[in-house]
């Protein structure tokens, strides 16, 4: 065989048995930059549930004469370690460091996302040194305008207050630099001078930055300028997005009136942020606003923005699912919200429910029992399959949004391309018609609660950071690092996906089934 077979390396990286998923990484090892996307596919088995897995993925990283392998290593490396891992990750860093080591100094490693996975390889291969060459090459001036956003951001992850106050007042200093210097503390110094004198910069992009910085850091010294910042509507809007988050996360009644004033006029750009920002300081307050927006012709990603808000303020879901049973919404509006709801992939029983009677869907009520589970299968059999892409493909059920099929689809849920060829169609069944009893690993989601009221949802990725937990954003992707210290409270809440198909026909069942049952990669 000359080339890589792609569908089957995809149908064992989807495999339930981690003895297939960790041969799947040793194979992608061993064929190299051969396999298309293999930095990709290594990096998405880097933070797998089994440590075997694990330790191929570093073991064929190793293999590949690439600088970014190590960014592979370093993904791993944010996972607890035994001792074949430890040693793996060893060999790895060191076989790798004549790569590594010049794209790091020359500012070609975008570290980001591997923050503390890469300061572990700096650790394993004393190299603690190359920060010291970062900053001697910015403060000398010695760097091009390719490779500087990069440094910037690597003294801005792994660097201290005193980096901190270098990139503050840095001359030429890139959005993207600020942006990176969110999941840090708030340093221990007046930064409030350095973020007012940012705020006069010409470029809106650093400003937005730097309001986002001014909120997640908590500045209250600047909230009267970010104010101003908010209730100018002559100013670029999405300047004002920024200021409105911000505002919403420091509070205050003067904050809280103007994001009031704003969501309440249908002809301001800004009012669905406004109205997430109402949400975020006085939830009953934001939730009534909220209701009665829906009721405008929204458009999906409008809809979008109203619930990321709701979802991310702690009991906000509940409270809305309460408001709308007492709106006039029609069943039409009421179906195409649902839809947008549906796509998003939150959990909320109160709000689905709510959302199921405004649009006049019956409520699930299939039993869970081995006589359903076998006239379903042979329902499949019997299916039409091109009905059954349709359906899948569907506003009313929503699949495509969350799980991929090839090169189509969402990647909030697991990709389902070779599904029919690798698992049983009992248990295929059973995870369509009754999602909660069978959630596939590293898919079961994760509710994180604030001491600041702030809920983030995603799936928890195993982390050797003793103080933080790391959370996976399920629709973006982005990784959460959050203090253990600033937690209320956190709870498994199982699979996002929704028992919609439980509100088809049994002739609908038969064609789903028999779409999904034929997915052979």
């Amino acid at each position: 065989m000359n080339s890589p077979d792609k569908q089957i390396i995809a149908a064992n990286i989807n495999s339930d048995d981690y003895r297939v998923r960790a041969y799947a990484a040793r194979v992608i090892g061993r064929w190299g930059k051969r396999v298309e996307g293999y930095q990709d596919l290594l990096l998405g088995l880097a933070r797998d549930e089994s440590s075997r897995v694990r330790m191929e993925v570093v073991l064929s990283c190793a293999q590949i004469s690439n600088p970014e392998s190590i960014l592979v290593a370093a993904a791993v490396a944010e996972s607890p370690r035994d001792k074949w891992i430890d040693y793996a990750f060893s060999q790895a860093v060191h076989h790798l460091k004549s790569l590594w080591v010049p794209a790091f100094r020359d500012g070609d490693l975008d570290i980001e996302d591997y923050q503390s996975g890469f300061s572990a390889v700096l650790s394993q291969s004393d190299s603690k040194a190359i920060i010291s060459d970062i900053r001697a090459i910015l403060i000398n001036g010695d760097v091009d305008q390719k490779t500087a956003p990069n440094l910037l951001k690597t003294l801005a992850i792994l660097g201290n207050d005193d980096d901190v106050k270098f990139l503050l007042d840095y001359k030429n200093l890139a959005p993207e630099v600020l942006i990176a210097l969110k999941d840090k503390q708030r340093p221990d110094f007046e930064v409030h001078q350095f973020l007012k004198k940012l705020l006069n910069n010409e470029n809106n992009k650093i400003k937005a930055s730097v309001v986002n910085l001014i909120g997640e850091w908590e500045v209250n010294e600047l909230v009267e300028e970010v104010l101003k910042i908010a209730e100018n509507s002559k100013i670029d809007s999405r300047l004002r997005v920024s200021a409105f988050t911000a505002v919403g996360i420091i509070g205050g009644q003067e904050a809280l009136n103007l994001a009031t004033k704003v969501g309440g006029d249908a002809n301001d750009p800004c009012q669905l942020e406004a109205i997430g920002a109402v949400v975020s300081m006085h939830a009953p307050d934001g939730i009534k606003l909220a209701v009665r927006v829906l009721n405008q012709n929204l458009d999906s990603k409008s809809l979008s923005k109203i619930f990321d808000a709701v979802a991310s303020r702690n009991g906000a879901m509940k409270l809305m699912a309460e408001e709308l049973l007492r709106s006039k919404i029609d069943k039409e509006k009421g179906g195409l919200i649902r839809e947008t709801w549906i796509a998003k992939g939150l959990v909320s029983p109160e709000l689905s429910s709510s959302l199921d009677k405004l649009a006049g869907i019956p409520l699930p009520k299939i039993e869970y029992t081995q006589s359903n589970i076998e006239e379903f299968v042979k329902l499949g059999k019997e299916g039409d399959f091109n009905k059954g892409v349709e359906l899948f493909k569907s506003a009313k059920l929503g699949c495509i949004a969350c799980h991929k099929v090839t090169d189509i689809g969402g990647v909030i849920g697991p990709d389902l391309s070779a599904l029919g060829s690798g698992v049983p169609f009992e248990r295929i069944v059973t995870e369509v018609m009754w999602p909660t009893l069978q959630v596939k690993e590293g898919f079961s989601l994760t509710r994180v609660v604030t001491k600041k009221s702030q809920t983030l949802q995603g799936y928890e990725q195993a982390s050797r950071e003793k103080e933080k937990i790391l959370l996976r954003d399920f629709a973006t992707g982005l990784m959460h690092r959050i203090l253990k210290d600033d937690i209320a409270s956190m709870e498994k809440i199982g699979s996002l996906m929704p028992p919609t198909a439980q509100s088809l026909s049994k002739e609908e069942i038969g064609d789903l089934m028999a779409y999904l049952f034929n997915l052979r990669g």
